[in-house]
């Protein structure tokens, strides 16, 4: 009779694990299931709140705690606006620093039924001002904006910035990409970071992660860190390069040791190859 008693309990207790994990897998497919700030696969609004224009201002702030940030040139010299959420949970402050601010129902524990936004913003292809966006979860993603100043603060997703004068991106899990930039800085803990050409300096640090850098052409010094990938730049000017790694293997094939300009390398795992 005991075993009998063992065998009904497993039997219950098995049946509402199987449902458990069912319904899990439910919500993760679903995309609304959140644990504080981490996300599964969350599904984006599409109800489109915002489609609208505004006067153009030096500085362009996007604010976020779960969205995919889109921001891409026009013609028209003003901002275009497009948002998709939800109208109690979106604020928009046109002032000297134009503001859009999203953000997501509060967390604590498990929730569900979450979902994030997408947030579209259109420049002039001239723009020349200052553009900042602070996201917790989700893609960012901007145009070449040359002469613009770019700062992207990301916790979770991947970071895609076609150009800028100077850009700066910090990403706690995601690949990086940026296009052509004169001064760039980056900081990014897992995932991959590639750059197309540097103009003037750079500031690279990563803790997992391939580093890949097409062009780079130096005029100040500066450096790259890292804990565990390898370091490849495919084509650099006539600097100084001083390069160690604690384990992994080293290439340097061109390194003018007189040079005013030097480049810092510096790896714990990984092979460094500069061309």
């Amino acid at each position: 009779m005991k075993n009998k008693g063992i065998i009904i309990f497993l039997i219950i207790f098995m049946s509402i694990m199987a449902i458990s994990i069912t319904c899990l897998l439910c919500l993760l497919l679903k995309g609304n299931l959140r644990i504080g700030d981490f996300r599964f696969f969350q599904t984006e609004s599409y109800e489109k709140i915002v489609d609208t224009s505004y006067e153009i201002r030096d500085e362009i702030t996007i604010k976020s705690d779960a969205s995919d940030v889109v921001i891409k040139k026009q013609e028209d010299q003003e901002i275009g606006l497009v948002v998709y959420g939800e109208n109690e949970r979106l604020k928009i402050f046109d002032d000297t620093n134009f503001t859009v601010d999203y953000q997501g129902k509060k967390c604590i524990g498990i929730c569900f039924g979450d979902y994030s936004s997408r947030i579209e913003l259109s420049l002039p292809s001239d723009f020349a001002g200052r553009i900042t966006v602070e996201n917790k979860y989700g893609a960012i993603k901007i145009d070449n904006f040359e002469n613009a100043n770019i700062t992207s603060t990301l916790g979770f997703g991947d970071t895609t910035i076609k150009g800028g004068k100077k850009i700066t991106v910090k990403s706690s899990a995601g690949d990086v990409e940026i296009g052509n930039v004169s001064v760039v800085n980056v900081e990014n803990h897992f995932g991959d970071i590639e750059i197309d050409s540097i103009m003037e300096s750079l500031e690279i640090t990563a803790d997992c992660g391939d580093i890949e850098l097409g062009h780079v052409e130096l005029t100040k010094n500066s450096s790259i860190k890292n804990s565990m990938g390898d370091i490849r730049i495919k084509r650099v000017n006539d600097i100084a390069i001083m390069a160690e790694t604690s384990l992994g293997d080293k290439e340097i094939r061109k390194n003018n040791q007189n040079a005013d300009v030097l480049l810092t390398i510096k790896n714990s795992m990984g092979d460094i190859e500069v061309s």
